[in-house]
């Protein structure tokens, strides 16, 4: 994993992103109804959140330089090494649009 940007929202809810050099993105919500199962021999789970798959949302399979959330956390952007930028739906996971460079990535 490169990157993992979170966003609370109390419309949205609590979200977090994880980014790789596979060039995929997991999204990730609190399950605010499970609680963490300490490891044998570990501390308790006072301090540990359950977080869920949401959605799996797949690029070209270039490797992801930056990922940033819309301020309303509706949407997110990634910027991949293929010169390509991509913006998402946070809520569905869908594709939305892509923007191409010629002459070098985004970040």
């Amino acid at each position: 994993m490169r990157y993992a940007r979170g966003w609370t929202n109390l419309d949205a809810g609590d979200i977090l992103a994880s980014a790789g050099d596979d060039g995929n993105v997991i999204l990730w919500a609190l399950d605010e109804g499970k609680t963490a199962i300490p490891a044998f021999g570990g501390d308790g789970v006072e301090d540990k959140e359950v977080w869920r798959p949401k959605h799996m949302c797949r690029s070209s399979g270039a490797e992801i330089y930056d990922l940033a959330w819309s301020p309303d956390a509706m949407y997110f952007i990634i910027g991949s090494m293929d010169n390509v930028a991509r913006i998402y739906n946070a809520q569905t996971g869908m594709l939305l649009n892509i923007y191409a460079s010629r002459s070098h990535h985004f970040e």
